[in-house]
């Protein structure tokens, strides 16, 4: 009989590849509400049993079918614990979703549950009625967690914190591991093999030393097709790779004549007579004076010929009779259009 291996917030499928390549074969079943989520670790994971389901609801031990769960890996939201969260009120629902690893924990028993989150949830506790933590609780239901954990047969818990670039990986993000037994034996922790000055160990590796600097890609001015004109253009602008497609009068930009960037519209013209002050003393001037003139639903230009796109389309509910918006071919139509646009385009 097989044992199973289960990824509980399988997410795209990142924590999944780490299992593959640690033990040598895929997780066998992935859940996540999301059905984006799971089109993206199918993709990647074509052999795993797929579950887009709520993590709470989910009955693991149907698709278990009395088979032995070796392991189970859960990486639930972190944003809400996380010291970058901002002011943005909290929610109880999403804050409550590592609960959900003690009712499976208790329902399909994996000998091994390794969880990974920020170093904050140590401080995971109630929220008061506006979503905010209330200071008196901090780390409450984290206690209350752990306790559970202990109670459903996870006797052996040990927690540590770990900078991944110790360990080989391009990033210095602090998290939080928590491993939980079952099964009576010890828990091994890997040992650290890189540091930050390379003092004791190898020295920290960068994104740099993972990337084949020998292949540089290709160009797509090297190529046998005519480019379209407006691609030429963009090749005599100096390879600038920033595209905002529907600059308008670029009130957006600081610089309006920034050297990175090809501004795109549909239109251009210069309008007067609009944005009135208060007395109807003063006037401004709209230039709509774009270096390619075109239509964003339909680019003329090749696929990934930009690193990055402005997207700041007309959304105004409702336009004046002297407003520019009135200016704009079919201006009513065009936040429809916005979710026409074929990025691959860009």
């Amino acid at each position: 009989m097989k044992d199973l291996i289960i990824d509980a917030f399988a997410g795209g499928g990142g924590a999944s590849v780490g299992i593959e390549m640690a033990l040598g074969r895929p997780v066998d079943i992935a859940i996540n509400h999301d059905p984006d989520a799971i089109l993206m670790h199918k993709t990647n994971h074509p052999d795993t049993l797929h579950l887009t389901e709520d993590i709470f609801k989910v009955n693991l031990k149907k698709y278990v079918k009395g088979q032995h769960v070796a392991l189970m890996w859960a990486s639930p939201d972190c944003t809400h614990f996380s010291k970058a969260k901002g002011k943005k009120p909290l929610k109880q629902e999403i804050r409550m979703l590592p609960m959900a690893i003690v009712n499976h924990a208790k329902a399909v028993k994996p000998d091994v549950i390794i969880m990974e989150n920020v170093e904050e949830i140590r401080q995971w506790g109630q929220l008061n009625k506006k979503g905010r933590p209330i200071p008196k609780k901090k780390g409450k239901l984290y206690r209350k967690f752990m306790k559970k954990m202990y109670v459903a047969g996870y006797t052996n818990i040990e927690t540590r914190e770990l900078v991944a670039a110790d360990y080989g990986a391009p990033t210095t993000r602090k998290r939080w591991y928590a491993v939980f037994r079952r099964d009576g034996k010890e828990i091994r922790w890997p040992e650290q093999t890189y540091s930050a000055d390379g003092i004791g160990f190898e020295k920290w590796k960068s994104c740099g030393d993972y990337i084949d600097w020998s292949d540089l890609g290709s160009s797509i001015f090297d190529r046998k097709k005519p480019l379209a004109e407006a691609t030429q253009k963009v090749k005599k602008m100096d390879d600038k790779k920033i595209l905002d497609v529907t600059c308008g009068s670029r009130t957006i930009w600081f610089s309006k004549e920034h050297p990175a960037a090809v501004y795109c519209d549909i239109r251009e013209e210069e309008l007067t007579g609009i944005w009135k002050s208060g007395d109807g003393q003063s006037e401004r001037t709209c230039i709509v004076k774009p270096d390619i003139k075109c239509d964003f639903t339909d680019l003329p230009f090749e696929d990934e010929s930009f690193s990055l796109v402005v997207f700041d389309p007309p959304h105004l509910r409702y336009a004046g009779k002297t407003g520019w918006l009135r200016n704009t071919e079919d201006w009513t139509n065009t936040g429809r259009k916005c979710y026409m646009m074929d990025s691959k385009n860009v």
